[in-house]
């Protein structure tokens, strides 16, 4: 059995795990690679953003314990990306550089560990900027560090950075 599979779309050919499973086509697999298909919804998307907006809006209130069940699955499974999300809107808020992606802080949970840079816990973390966005800091990797929910809200807005001397950059 072939484990590989050409795109119709890019013409590249790739693993069959990098296309959608369809148990209509002869080989159970979408004539599309994923990376295309994923490109096609999105232009649809960019195309019709009220309709599916609305589409999208119906099926959370029909599906809600489902959607509930879900997003709390993917915020336990996506801590990172949804901090980098996050970020990234209050600093638009607060008018500051956002550069953040989910990458820049795994790498700085491999530098420092995923443990609070005061007291050690690795419980209830946060991201903390170390000059706060609301005092003109930038939410880049070089004005985080990890704090515990506690040291983050006794630090408040004071710029204090607990780092050991690493280059983080």
């Amino acid at each position: 059995m072939d484990t590989t599979k050409t795109c119709k779309k890019c013409n590249e050919t790739k693993g069959l795990n990098e296309f959608y499973k369809n148990s209509k086509n002869k080989d159970g697999h979408d004539t599309k690679c994923i990376e295309c298909e994923k490109a096609r919804v999105r232009e649809l998307v960019l195309a019709n953003p009220d309709y599916y907006k609305e589409k999208n809006r119906r099926w959370k209130s029909k599906n809600h314990e489902r959607y509930l069940e879900y997003m709390t699955e993917w915020n336990a499974n996506n801590f990172h990306k949804r901090a980098a999300s996050r970020n990234r809107y209050r600093a638009k808020n607060y008018g500051v550089l956002s550069t953040v992606v989910e990458a820049d802080l795994l790498h700085l949970i491999d530098v420092y560990g995923w443990k609070c840079m005061v007291c050690q816990t690795e419980e209830n973390l946060s991201w903390d900027h170390i000059n706060p966005m609301s005092k003109g800091g930038t939410d880049t990797p070089d004005n985080l560090q990890i704090l515990c929910v506690n040291h983050n809200s006794q630090k408040g807005t004071k710029m204090i950075d607990h780092r050991p001397s690493l280059n983080v950059g």
